[in-house]
């Protein structure tokens, strides 16, 4: 495996890390800051396989759906990017040949 392939992965892994960090930390002053009468909205994103599982509730959850939602296809159209990129087993796929 080329080595810029592997320095591609861990900065994608450090990149999603440093997301949820930053999640949690906005969660916790949001929690901190906001006042305690307020009712909560949340939603979710669960990918099993292909097949996405969304859910949301409170006051505002509908709204956080067709944002999950478009969420599940930019996420989806990227795994069929990478496919298409990576070629068959690893090697040089589509993309290097328009390179």
């Amino acid at each position: 495996m080329p080595r810029d392939r592997v320095n591609l992965g861990v900065r994608i892994f450090l990149f999603g890390f440093i997301l949820m960090f930053i999640g949690i930390l906005v969660t916790i002053i949001g929690m901190i800051t906001e006042a305690p009468a307020t009712p909560a909205s949340y939603g979710g994103l669960i990918l099993i396989g292909p097949i996405p599982i969304i859910i949301g509730a409170g006051p505002g959850g509908h709204l956080i759906l067709p944002f999950l939602l478009l969420l599940f296809i930019l996420l989806l159209a990227a795994l069929i990017v990478l496919r298409l990129t990576s070629g068959p087993r690893g090697g040089t796929g589509i993309a290097e040949n328009f390179r």
